[in-house]
């Protein structure tokens, strides 16, 4: 695989206006993390700074279906999934068909590139050097094939993304598996994995925490965007979280 440099090789240069403002929003459902994006965005479109968003939040389990998706992608009919409480929503998003579940950070930054003079190839790039950056860190081998297409492990791949763009802002993001239910993840498959999926958790001998992992991204992508003021809530006011039945099945595999 080629070799990409990392975000520590060239930050930008540092928002002079705007901070970084982190939510860390634990369990949300995905109608409910759109119609926060959507406010988000709306928000920050009418800014004239550099002060970016960035979402962090696990997902009840759901498949997402990007631009690239199709049912050919799933493992199971849509219908026998719904029946056993496992939603498939068709997103505004690059790439293909995704399954989120407890135990995978879903990563979604709203950063304003064009004000800060970033294309959309080289914030994806950035993105996923950061990831790399953080893997690393926690001691766990990573590598990617090309700028978007997610990080992989000798064990299977690790990460996705995602991304899309809005009145100069991104949004979407990418999926960092952590400790969750690689069983369950099978019932996403396609060419991209080839059914080999892999999280930090078992790549490590050692537990890892939710928190952990959070704290490392958030300290990466300040450092790879330039962001010197960063600014953490752990909610939101305007979040309103839906209520999702989750059957066992949905749980274990």
């Amino acid at each position: 695989m080629p070799t990409t440099s990392t975000s520590r090789d060239s930050r930008l240069p540092s928002a002079d206006e705007g901070s970084l403002e982190v939510y860390s929003l634990s369990a949300v459902d995905l109608t409910s993390f759109g119609r926060l994006q959507d406010l988000l965005l709306y928000q920050l479109s009418g800014r004239k700074d550099g002060q970016a968003v960035l979402l962090l939040c696990e997902h009840p389990p759901t498949i997402s279906m990007g631009r690239e998706a199709s049912h050919a992608q799933l493992a199971e009919t849509t219908e026998d999934l719904q029946k056993n409480y496992i939603p498939v929503r068709w997103q505004n998003r690059g790439g293909k068909a995704c399954l989120h579940q407890p135990g995978q950070l879903s990563i979604c930054p709203l950063f304003p590139y064009k004000r800060r003079c970033v294309g959309l190839y080289e914030f994806s790039n950035r993105l996923e050097a950061l990831l790399l950056d953080v893997c690393r860190e926690l001691k766990v081998e990573a590598e990617r094939k090309s700028v978007g297409e997610g990080l992989w492990t000798p064990s299977g791949q690790i990460a996705w993304t995602g991304l899309s763009a809005r009145w100069g802002l991104t949004f979407q993001g990418c999926f960092l598996n952590v400790d969750n239910d690689l069983e369950l993840a099978r019932l996403v498959t396609n060419d991209q994995n080839s059914n080999n999926i892999s999280s930090l958790a078992m790549r490590r001998s050692r537990p890892l925490s939710m928190a952990t992992v959070r704290e490392s991204v958030i300290r990466h992508f300040a450092q790879a965007f330039g962001y010197d003021e960063v600014h953490h809530y752990s909610s939101h006011p305007a979040l309103s979280r839906s209520k999702q039945t989750v059957h066992a099945y949905a749980r274990h595999s």
